[in-house]
């Protein structure tokens, strides 16, 4: 690919961690009488696709299409995720680990941060995810021109999966973008 004019119309197949990223937009008019602290009063509250999410999401916003594989936890979050995507013509697989979905709570006023909530904990994927991270991405593989790992050392990026995702892109001569 020469120009960004020739990603148009590409298949980009994304492996990596998926996050929420959580917007709470508000206003400061005082400070707090428990702490010397802003209270933020919340006016609007929105979600938007994070991480490897967000990469599917640019791609997508290029006129490419787009498929995102990666770990996400068995709570609501993941749902929302899972419905961000497909309102942003995304396709997911998403394989479901013991852990919380990485979800970023940022809470702003005034154009300014105040403060960001992360929840997540760091995981280790297990055989069985591994073993069925591996299954989809070699399914999936056949059907995209390009791939993108998109590694925010949250779990997803094992190493063994990282290998197998440059081995396939070798062998099937295509653009691997990490």
């Amino acid at each position: 690919m020469n120009d960004i004019s020739s990603f148009k119309d590409s298949r980009v197949l994304v492996v990596g961690d998926v996050m929420l990223d959580v917007y709470c937009i508000g206003e400061v008019n005082r400070i707090s009488p428990e702490a010397p602290i802003p209270v933020v009063n919340v006016k609007k509250t929105y979600n938007m696709l994070g991480g490897a999410a967000n990469v599917a999401n640019n791609v997508v916003s290029l006129n490419a299409s787009s498929c995102l594989i990666g770990c996400v936890g068995n709570d609501s979050n993941r749902f929302l995720l899972q419905e961000l995507a497909l309102s942003n013509n995304i396709k997911t697989h998403f394989i479901t680990v013991n852990y919380p979905t990485v979800t970023k709570t940022r809470v702003l006023a005034g154009n300014q941060q105040i403060v960001r909530l992360d929840f997540e904990t760091g995981y280790e994927l297990e055989k069985a995810e591994i073993q069925q991270l591996e299954t989809v991405i070699r399914s999936e593989s056949v059907n995209y021109d390009v791939f993108i790992l998109s590694d925010y050392e949250k779990g997803c990026c094992h190493p063994y999966i990282c290998k197998l995702l440059i081995k396939i892109a070798c062998e099937q001569e295509k653009t691997i973008i990490i």
